[in-house]
Formats: structure tokens, sequence, C-alpha cells
């Protein structure tokens, strides 16, 4: 395959039982007037709905929307798929996989680890979205939904207007015992912000204004930028010990020992990926980074504190 590209595309894998809104999510990332050309591949078209004058060119496999995106069946198998999206032209800024209702997480990843994909795909996240008004009401499915949720970097607990007080405490409780530290985000009729399902919109917007600080809405976000060079294992703490409230990081960085190359930071959950970039060149090395998460888990002061105890020097 002919194709290069400086960086891997990053990919987002969805993952929830049947029903639990996962088709609804898709629908507004489609439909979503971002200006960013994501591909999504999903099992049936039909399932999607997409409003017609949202169309730009129909195919037998593919449908073009006017906003950028492209939405792509997955026939068979799942390799050769994907391989044909790469054949795009543009190629895509962000892939998102809707799994089927009764898949096994880990073996779709799998997918993206082999030779013909690695060099090509990033593996950003999976994200696992759950009903809360039924996510109990089937036994024999339980297993499934906690591998699942096992298998996740963010979980998206929908639906929440349909539940009780008592029964949301509850599924955070049975989402901690599956995973101590899963990060939560809990909402309804699957409205999620696509800077934190995708790690795309806002976190340029940070790095260019430092120490913004959102008030205006459910979340608040953090910037940091230094001089310094960061220590490798000190910065692993650091980002170990992000408060549970922070759903998700990004950044640009130097590490003291890759002093000579850019470090892409990408904290997605409880996923931490540190991938080397291109070298600094002429520019002077600079570490810049951002993240998200609820106003309470943003506290400027404990943030500052954190990520300066992992400077050199």
């Amino acid at each position: 395959m002919n194709r290069t590209s400086p960086q891997p595309i990053p990919l987002t894998i969805l993952t929830g039982f049947l029903g639990a809104g996962k088709t609804t999510l898709l629908n507004h990332i489609l439909r979503g007037d971002h200006g960013l050309r994501i591909a999504v591949l999903v099992n049936d078209f039909g399932a999607i709905n997409i409003d017609a004058e949202l169309v730009e060119n129909l195919g037998e496999r593919t449908i073009s929307l006017r906003n950028g995106c492209v939405c792509c069946s997955i026939r068979g198998d799942l390799l050769s798929s994907v391989l044909g999206l790469l054949q795009h032209d543009p190629l895509p800024e962000y892939l998102l996989l809707e799994c089927s209702g009764v898949a096994e997480p880990m073996a779709v990843a799998r997918t993206f680890f082999l030779p013909e994909l690695r060099p090509f795909i990033q593996m950003e996240s999976m994200v696992a979205v759950v009903d809360a008004e039924q996510v109990h009401s089937s036994d024999e499915q339980q297993d499934l939904i906690a591998d699942q949720i096992a298998a996740a970097d963010m979980v998206v607990l929908n639906k929440i207007d349909l539940a009780s007080q008592n029964l949301l405490a509850g599924l955070r409780e049975w989402i901690r015992m599956i995973v101590p530290n899963a990060k939560i985000f809990a909402t309804s009729h699957a409205q999620v912000p696509l800077d934190l399902l995708l790690g795309v919109g806002r976190y340029q917007q940070l790095l260019d204004q430092p120490a913004a600080h959102d008030h205006a809405s459910v979340f608040a976000s953090w910037s940091f930028e230094v001089d310094r060079p960061f220590a490798f294992h000190a910065l692993q703490r650091a980002l170990s010990d992000l408060p549970d409230g922070v759903y998700r990081a990004k950044g640009v960085l130097w590490l003291n020992d890759q002093p000579k190359r850019r470090i892409v930071l990408q904290v997605v959950g409880r996923r931490v990926n540190l991938i080397p970039a291109e070298p600094w060149g002429d520019q002077a090395p600079r570490s810049r980074l951002a993240l998200i998460g609820t106003p309470a888990s943003v506290d400027p002061v404990q943030l500052q504190a954190l990520f300066e105890a992992a400077l050199v020097g």
C-alpha cells in the first residue's frame, strides 16, 4: 500500500450492548458541524439513518457527508475494510469503529495491531456505552457487558434520565468493582462532547491560550507550558496520580531520556500513550500539555504542583 503519513490515524473503538446508545452517539458525530474528517466504520448503514440532505455521495459501501465525515459499512473482513478506507483521498483525520453489541472488544482491537495496519493506525481509546436503565435486565449478558467495561478506557453511562439516583449510585459501584479506577461519564441521549470522545477540538485552543479554565460548562480545562524537560519515570507517576475526574490529556513533551525528539502525550481515561514524534530540529524544546475533566478534579494549584514535581532539576 502506497501511503505515507507523518502520524498514524488515531482510532477509538466504541463498544456497548444492544440498545445502549452507540448508534445515537454516532449520529451526533456524523451530523456534527465540527469540520473534521472522521471516518466511522459500522456494521449496518440502515441503523444510522442519515438525513438525505447531509449526504454528498452515496456508494455501495460508503456514504460521504457534506461535513467531511465518511461512513463505511464493514462487510466480512474488518482488516480489508480498514485497508480500503486508507485508500481514501484525503485520508480521514480520525477513525471511529462501532463494534456490534455482542462483539468481544479485545478481539476487535487485535486487528489494529496486525502488521498491515500498525504503521497507519494508532489505537487511542476504547469507550464502552452502558444503558443505565437496562444494564442489569438480562442476566445472561452480564459477563459480556462486564468484559466491555473491563476493556474500556472510558465508560459512558447513558440514559441516566431514566434511572433513579440509587440505581446510578449502585451502577457506579458495580463499574468500579470491575475497573477500580474507571473513568465514568454520565449523560442522557448519548450526548458526549466530541473533544472528550475523540480528544479533538479543544486542545489546540487550550495550548494556544495557557491556563484556560472553562467555568461555563460541566467541564473544566487546564494547560501547562514549561521549558524544562520532564523526567520520564516521574512523569509516569504524575500521570498515574491524575484525579479520577480527569477524562483526557494531550500534549507535546520534552523528556530527558529522548531530549532531541518530541514526545506526543495522549491520555484517555485509564490509557496513557507516549508516542515518539519528529525531532525538535532548530526549535527550542518546550513541553505543552492540556487536560479536560470535571470541575472538581481540575484544581490548577494541585495540577501545577503534580507536574512541576515531575520536571528535571
